[in-house]
């Protein structure tokens, strides 16, 4: 089973039905944690971490044509949805600065007609009519993987204040452009986000109920992250007063650290590391039928977490 997961203790199905799948296969260690925590057998759990695509991605490249002319500019990429915390980007923005700041917010946001249903487009809008409010450019047309990479260089920095994530892959695209990341700190981010290569947000959890609200039953109440939204603040306005030289810095050294351990090729050697260790056991294991896993349905996954990188996972692996 290949999944991300955003919401702390994993549905009651996976847990009651965990012996009849090989292995769990999870982007960040994050989402590793939140499996073994809540009961899948530790051996079956591994981590195979989304990557990007080196020849497109990298700084000193092409930059995106945006409308703005303001000198700085923050960066929102993802659905807008409560769970990636554009509200809190966007009370955090219009709180710290008004029409007349240098500054602009870049929204380029997907999904919202589909799979991010119920989102924050309409709040956007009537940001963008109110004269006081700072400027906000919108993106909503579709862009190709070489226009989005130039898109994060077009930026200064990109601002992901996430409650829940299973990998964030807009973060990890910008620190391959280049470009460092304003993240929330204690989720699957820590795991090539720090304090050298961008800003993390201070951040608690915040308990769900046992149940979703597509009814999924969790084996324990569910949790997410809650951003400090006071640092957010701070961490935005003294990106938008620093020097260059300091988030130039960070950028270079996001660059280098992704660019070692998270191409695709990585995620493609783990893979079929992962291939040959079941296939071993298999075999190993013929002679004995009853270690088998058994055939079954497909262990139904929510919508909310289906939303994966697989077609990339298996396009690097062929």
């Amino acid at each position: 089973l290949i999944t991300p997961w955003e919401f702390g203790s994993v549905p009651m199905e996976w847990y009651d039905n965990q012996d009849k799948v090989e292995e769990f296969w999870v982007p960040s260690n994050y989402v590793k944690d939140c499996l073994i925590n809540s009961g899948i057998k530790k051996e079956k759990v591994h981590t195979i971490p989304n990557g990007f695509n080196h020849y497109i991605y990298g700084p000193n490249k092409a930059k995106y044509q945006l409308r703005t002319k303001k000198r700085f500019k923050f960066l929102f990429v993802g659905g807008l949805i409560h769970r990636k915390g554009i509200d809190l980007l966007l009370k955090s923005y219009c709180e710290l600065f008004n029409q007349s700041d240098d500054v602009c917010l870049v929204v380029k946001h997907f999904g919202s007609n589909d799979i991010y249903k119920n989102n924050y487009l309409e709040l956007i809008l009537q940001y963008q009519k109110d004269t006081n409010c700072p400027e906000i450019e919108l993106i909503d047309s579709d862009l190709s993987d070489s226009e989005m990479a130039s898109l994060y260089r077009a930026c200064d920095i990109l601002v992901h204040p996430y409650r829940g994530e299973g990998f964030g892959l807009p973060m990890l695209e910008s620190m391959a452009s280049g470009v460092p990341v304003i993240a929330t700190s204690g989720g699957p981010s820590d795991d090539f986000l720090d304090d050298y290569t961008g800003y993390k947000i201070k951040s608690e959890l915040t308990n769900l109920p046992l149940k979703l609200d597509d009814n999924i039953e969790l084996v324990s109440n569910g949790f997410m992250l809650n951003p400090d939204i006071d640092h957010l603040k701070q961490l935005m306005l003294r990106c938008y007063k620093s020097v260059t030289d300091e988030i130039q810095r960070k950028g270079e050294l996001s660059y280098i650290k992704v660019n070692k351990s998270y191409r695709w090729i990585n995620s493609k050697h783990l893979i079929h590391d992962r291939l040959i260790a079941i296939t071993n056991k298999i075999h190993n294991n013929e002679d004995n039928a009853d270690t088998l896993p058994k055939k079954t349905d497909k262990l139904s996954v929510p919508n909310v977490a289906s939303i994966g990188n697989l077609s990339q996972i298996i396009d690097a692996y062929q």
